[in-house]
């Protein structure tokens, strides 16, 4: 994404002021995470049971960008460079007994 937010609002300071502009100003997007996971337990016998688990991160796999570059100075500011981590699954078997 080349720019996120109006990157001319901004400008270098002199190291003596501190600017005008609030704390916290720029901010990315919203992140919405659901992780879903879901067990089975079954009973072999009376003493040994199997546990199944599947859990899913990020389960409707909606693209989430990392924030935009903050930093006045340099030459990818207000760029968002990159998303987070995509859906991952893990299974798991466990035996109890």
């Amino acid at each position: 994404m080349s720019r996120f937010f109006a990157t001319n609002c901004f400008q270098i300071q002199n190291p003596i002021r501190c600017g005008t502009a609030g704390r916290s100003t720029v901010t990315g997007q919203l992140i919405h995470y659901v992780d879903i996971g879901v067990l089975k337990n079954t009973a072999i016998t009376e003493r040994v049971n199997t546990q199944f688990r599947a859990e899913f991160f990020n389960f409707p796999n909606h693209p989430q960008w990392n924030p935009p570059n903050r930093f006045v100075d340099q030459a990818a500011f207000g760029q968002i460079n990159g998303a987070r981590d995509p859906r991952i699954v893990q299974f798991a078997l466990k035996v109890l007994f």
